[in-house]
């Protein structure tokens, strides 16, 4: 029986830096990971362990020092819309609409079907009524909804979510916690979140990766096996703490 490839493959990734006084700095030390399709995989551990360098490299937004990475078999050379990425940053063009910015990635070959892609999502986001407005007018949830949405509306294959939700409030947060859930329950898709939040990391996740301080390398794995479709209530659930406290314990301090 032939064994399925993965969909996303680091090979031996290294990643240096150059910094003050030329000073070489090694954020990501030999990392090999590999992301089956349809896995929805969280990134944790200290701040500057390179979680969001090795999103970045996935994306090919940059480069390895060393090591290889693979997307569907073929190696990463630069960014494609297969691989999309939603930042912190409520990442907008100010000067187009919520619908135009939805659009933006959009080819213009069939106006009919970019209608209704573009209505879909913005009836997916619950950003219909606001279709017309400037993005100004929206909240910070709201803006993190159209940034989602102006990804997964070009249909990727992965989308990779650098701390999308860390700078909502408590409330605000949970709600796109349960939003990213049916996004990728609904489509299908491939995620890989980067977050300080270990409790969020297990409510989503199907594996939770931890990296260790600089140069980040895989310290350890879990898997989230709560049940689906999962819900802020089994955060009170000791299956929830279970999974939580393997991770605090396997985390460096």
């Amino acid at each position: 029986m032939t064994m399925e490839l993965p969909l996303l493959e680091f090979k031996n990734i290294s990643k240096e830096f150059v910094g003050s006084g030329n000073r070489q700095i090694v954020a990501i030390g030999d990392i090999s990971l590999s992301i089956r399709q349809g896995e929805f995989v969280s990134i944790v551990g200290p701040s500057g362990c390179g979680k969001t360098t090795l999103l970045r490299l996935a994306a090919g937004l940059d480069t390895p020092s060393s090591g290889r990475i693979l997307f569907d078999g073929e190696p990463v050379i630069g960014p494609s819309p297969e691989r999309g990425l939603v930042f912190q940053a409520y990442a907008a063009f100010p000067w187009l609409t919520v619908r135009e910015n939805i659009a933006f990635g959009l080819t213009v070959a069939n106006s009919v079907r970019n209608d209704e892609l573009i209505n879909l999502w913005l009836q997916k986001t619950g950003l219909t009524e606001f279709a017309n407005h400037y993005p100004k007018a929206l909240s910070g949830g709201m803006r993190q909804r159209m940034a989602l949405a102006r990804t997964m509306i070009v249909a990727p294959k992965i989308v990779f979510l650098d701390e999308p939700m860390g700078a909502l409030d408590q409330r605000t947060r949970e709600k796109m916690q349960l939003f990213l859930l049916q996004v990728v329950w609904e489509t299908n898709i491939t995620a890989v979140l980067v977050t300080h939040d270990i409790r969020e990391a297990v409510l989503l996740s199907d594996r939770i990766i931890m990296l260790g301080a600089r140069p980040g390398r895989i310290v350890g794995e879990i898997e989230s096996n709560l049940a689906k479709p999962r819900s802020h209530h089994q955060l009170a659930t000791p299956e929830f703490e279970s999974i939580y406290n393997q991770v605090i314990s396997i985390l460096p301090e």
